[in-house]
């Protein structure tokens, strides 16, 4: 209990370590229960622990949580989400229809088999499903307040630049360590990795999750970051290391909703660094390895030649395959056929108070297994809708925009932070990641339904970087005083 209490109270940035990286620890979990037998839930006990942090935090810092106005809106969605998820809500996802879907997708199952899976089996009549609806408006709530607490306790520009450095250096070595742990498990044949329809799938889905996404909008952000403070070459070569594979994850994993969402959020980042332009903080000549790149350099000349040559079926490929994804319109054939019958089902059922306070929680996944069950292809029937606009407002009606309203306001704050003549660069740099992040989200999920680890990995990283914003902001005594948003 100690180790909890000190963990909650003292150890800010490990707990927002630990919540970040949410979805890496069910990855462990999942590997170490099929090793071991045993039903080890990591996750859970993580979550749990990062959930009494917030709400800890919550108690001995409401002052300061809400002078941000996010926090603000994401307290009034938690309210308001607890009373729908006891009182209006559906009980669809913790109902059988969802394995129905599974087992009568013929396209599901044929894939799954080809690729080697057995034909997939859900559990969704368990306690823990049922959990999920109470989930949805605590999860945006206390993952920010755990993000937003890292730098709190900073009390000079050097403290913070210490807690920085930290987050730095344990997301990057705790990522590269996932990595390596995941090439462990796929040699060992606890992980599976295969190759189905020319796309790079791990496990039970494909890569290039939103998760990818955001590691690689914040670990570029951290590479302009670690150009401004001290760091070790070290940590700078690891950080290279991950943003090349988390970019070939993305790339061989073809979901354009991910490639077009990290496009988006890349070019906000460096169309902002235009406006936090400064001179680089200048490092020791390095005679050795000046030398070693000369000696090295026609290797590195002629590198890029033979490999073209060797794999140039490889990139043919891979092209193809990305040409292909992107003209293929099969899948937003499906979404936009299902968008608009429901819709029509809404506008048809739509009044005053459904507007005001929607339909209940989990009411439009519902909606949408049954309206799309009874096309005719078999192929349209989707558990959900595929879209967080659609999903959101028909389950609360206005009241999601105290969900929405947050991340507009943040990216308003930010791009008032980068055009500012006389703002530092940092405060401007982690304006333009946020900026990207969110940008990122609600790009992505105009495709998708955002899942509990998303959501999770989201709003920590939204909380940590308006907590870095401020950290860094001057004059720093009374950057703690301001308001975020």
């Amino acid at each position: 209990m100690n180790v909890i209490k000190n963990l909650i109270a003292d150890k800010k940035v490990l707990t927002y370590l630990l919540l970040q990286y949410i979805t890496i620890f069910m990855f462990l979990s999942g590997n170490l229960t099929k090793l071991t037998g045993l039903n080890l839930r990591l996750y859970a006990l993580i979550f749990g622990i990062c959930s009494l942090a917030a709400a800890y935090y919550i108690l001995t810092n409401f002052k300061h949580l809400w002078s941000q106005w996010a926090f603000r809106f994401l307290l009034l969605f938690c309210v308001f989400n607890l009373f729908y998820s006891f009182f209006y809500s559906s009980d669809f996802r913790s109902s059988n229809y969802i394995d129905i879907w599974i087992q009568g997708n013929l396209g599901l199952q044929k894939t799954l088999l080809e690729s080697g899976y057995e034909v997939a089996t859900r559990e969704f009549g368990s306690s823990e499903t049922r959990f999920i609806k109470y989930l949805t408006g605590i999860i945006p709530l206390f993952s920010f307040v755990v993000g937003y607490m890292t730098f709190l306790g900073a009390k000079t520009l050097e403290e913070a630049r210490k807690k920085l450095k930290d987050v730095i250096d344990f997301l990057t070595a705790g990522y590269f360590a996932y990595c390596l742990a995941l090439v462990v498990c796929i040699a060992i044949g606890s992980t599976t990795m295969v190759w189905m329809s020319n796309r790079l799938r791990i496990d039970d889905g494909f890569t290039g999750s939103d998760f990818d996404g955001l590691m690689l909008l914040l670990f570029i952000g951290f590479s302009f970051a670690l150009s401004k403070i001290a760091a070790n070459s070290r940590i700078k070569n690891i950080l290279n290391i991950n943003i090349v594979i988390l970019a070939l994850l993305i790339i061989l994993g073809i979901k354009k909703g991910t490639i077009i969402s990290v496009l988006i959020g890349l070019a906000v980042i460096f169309t902002a660094a235009f406006f936090f332009r400064e001179k680089r903080v200048l490092q020791p000549k390095n005679s050795a390895g000046t030398l070693v790149l000369i000696v090295l350099s026609p290797l590195l000349l002629i590198a890029p030649f033979y490999i073209f040559l060797e794999c140039q079926d490889l990139l043919g490929n891979l092209v193809y395959n990305i040409t292909n994804r992107f003209s293929d319109n099969d899948t937003l054939d499906v979404r936009l056929t299902n968008w608009m019958y429901y819709m029509r089902h809404w506008m048809g059922n739509l009044n005053i108070f459904t507007a005001i306070f929607g339909f209940g929680t989990d009411s439009s996944r519902e909606t949408c297994f049954f309206l799309s069950s009874m096309q005719p292809e078999k192929g349209y029937t989707q558990p959900h809708i595929h879209n967080i606009y659609l999903e959101y407002f028909y389950n609360w009606g206005l009241v999601a925009l105290f969900y929405f309203l947050p991340l507009l306001l943040i990216v308003y704050k930010n791009v008032q932070n980068i055009l500012k003549i006389t703002a530092n660069s940092m405060l401007k740099l982690f304006s333009a990641v946020s900026s990207a992040c969110i940008l990122f989200y609600l790009v992505f999920y105009t495709a998708e339904s955002p899942a509990v680890p998303g959501t999770i990995v989201f709003f920590a990283l939204i909380g940590f970087l308006e907590s870095a914003k401020y950290a860094f902001a001057q004059p720093f005594e009374s950057s703690f005083q301001k308001s975020a948003v």
